[in-house]
């Protein structure tokens, strides 16, 4: 068995040495040996019956390799067992001896190890006299109004207008375009009709065309009709020209009106309700303002509670100002990373180690807080995400059957098991520090609130502690 030499160098830093005589491997390298002697067939010897020499003289040395490489590790296992607050891994240290891997030597083998602790620390700042600002948004009246009146519009379905209206705001027109040159149309020109966006329409064009009526003319550069369109969308788009057809267009076109569509605010009934709600979920526009107001009210409230989690965060930080083994992090991001290199380490260290900061904080607050996820929480956490996709209104598409066989798939997905996990501790862990200290409520509107958020993350994205008002 290989001996191993631990030397404490501080409370963070550890350094250990693995011997490895001949004796500790010499009985599973013959071993090795065997497995290869009897699988080996070459060339004028018999399978099985290859000379052990001629074995180890050519693969002795891969199979050292193995080997060694595997009685190493049982001893790297065996440090990391009796070090809980290890951090990364094990990295060889600057003065590890010049390893002589030889089938035909007796030496033994020396390996040196420099490993990172996590600090010991108690944690501060939990007292309950501490106050913070906690920002509420709420969706007004009027604005649960105007979102009533924007669903109205987005589930609606355009409508032909009457020819003796005037063309409004947000119209649809469906026009006839004439090529023109010098004012007449030209020989052999292009006619084309093509329907037209109002609201994508360059503003001296809309302007020119409000009060104007089917059968009406205007006359217009094509290519500077619409707002943020390219020539070749032009002549894709508006002129139905194929790629191919390379024949120069004039710019200047008359558009003759056919046909003008609006889009009118939905009626209130029923088949709307369900449409935009879900089946049987809202019976009254009454109901229809209370759960607008609900749901944005839950949007507000993660918004919310990702601010007061971001002033936790550095007011937690400042009370527990945690050392690092900045030295063994930065050899071992460097060697552990194919892409870092020393200057690149040295440039965001200081994110990275702010951030592992703030997890060792957090690892203690979970425990303090006692706080775990149940697989039914899990579970439910998919099954309330898969929902979401596919909005309220399609939910009734979905059984429960459906939900659950969905979410016991997406349990299969480690990466989504941790993200989800991950979040649910981070929503338990909000809720226990929002009951641990004081609140000084400060209503704010939603757009103020938003505006802080954007603020927030652009403050801390250069320090490694992003929010995410969806988490």
């Amino acid at each position: 068995m290989a001996k191993i030499t631990k030397k404490e160098i501080d409370p963070l830093n550890l350094s250990f040495t693995v011997e490895i005589t001949r004796a500790d491997y010499q009985g599973a390298l013959d071993k090795e040996l065997k497995k290869y002697r009897k699988q080996a067939q070459l060339k004028g010897f018999r399978k099985g019956k290859t000379p052990m020499s001629a074995l180890r003289k050519m693969f002795g040395q891969q199979v050292l390799a193995q080997v060694v490489s595997e009685e190493l590790q049982k001893a790297v296992n065996e440090v990391l067992k009796e070090e809980p607050n290890y951090i990364g891994q094990p990295i060889s240290a600057e003065d590890t001896p010049e390893l002589n891997l030889d089938i035909n030597s007796k030496e033994d083998l020396v390996f040196k190890f420099d490993l990172g602790r996590t600090p010991d620390f108690e944690l501060q700042g939990l007292d309950t006299g501490h106050t913070f600002e906690y920002f509420m948004a709420k969706l007004s009246e009027e604005e649960a109004q105007e979102e009533l009146h924007r669903l109205r519009i987005q589930s609606s379905r355009p409508t032909e207008v009457n020819e003796d209206e005037d063309i409004k705001a947000g119209d649809i027109i469906t026009v006839t375009g004439v090529e023109l040159v010098g004012g007449l149309p030209k020989v052999d020109g292009i006619t084309h009709e093509f329907t037209i966006f109002m609201d994508n329409l360059a503003e001296e064009v809309q302007q020119e065309l409000l009060g104007k009526r089917v059968g009406d003319s205007v006359r217009v550069n094509i290519f500077e009709l619409e707002k943020d369109i390219s020539e070749d969308q032009v002549r894709k788009y508006l002129l139905g020209l194929d790629e191919e057809d390379e024949r120069e267009v004039s710019p200047e076109f008359e558009l003759t009106i056919n046909k003008v569509s609006r889009i009118l605010p939905r009626e209130m009934n029923q088949e709307f309700f369900d449409e935009v709600f879900g089946a049987e979920q809202i019976t009254s526009e009454e109901e229809a303002i209370a759960y607008l107001k609900a749901q944005y009210q839950k949007d507000y409230t993660k918004a919310s509670d990702s601010l007061l989690f971001r002033s936790i965060q550095e007011y937690l930080m400042e009370q527990n100002s945690l050392e690092l083994p900045d030295r063994f992090l930065k050899r071992w991001l460097v060697e552990s990373e194919e892409n870092y290199t020393i200057e690149l380490v040295e440039e965001e260290y200081e994110r990275f180690a702010k951030g592992l900061r703030w997890t060792l904080i957090r690892n203690k607050l979970i425990n303090h807080f006692k706080l775990n996820v149940t697989p039914e929480e899990l579970k439910a956490s998919f099954v309330e995400e898969m929902m979401s996709y596919f909005g309220q209104k399609n939910r009734h598409l979905l059984s429960d059957r459906v939900l659950q066989d969905m979410a016991e798939r997406m349990l299969k997905d480690e990466k989504a098991v941790r993200r989800h996990y991950e979040q649910l501790f981070d929503q338990k862990l909000i809720q226990a520090l929002k009951e641990t200290y004081t609140l000084q409520e400060k209503e704010v509107t939603p757009q103020e609130l938003q505006a802080l958020i954007e603020e927030a993350n652009a403050e801390d994205e250069a320090n490694g502690l992003l929010l995410d008002e969806e988490e």
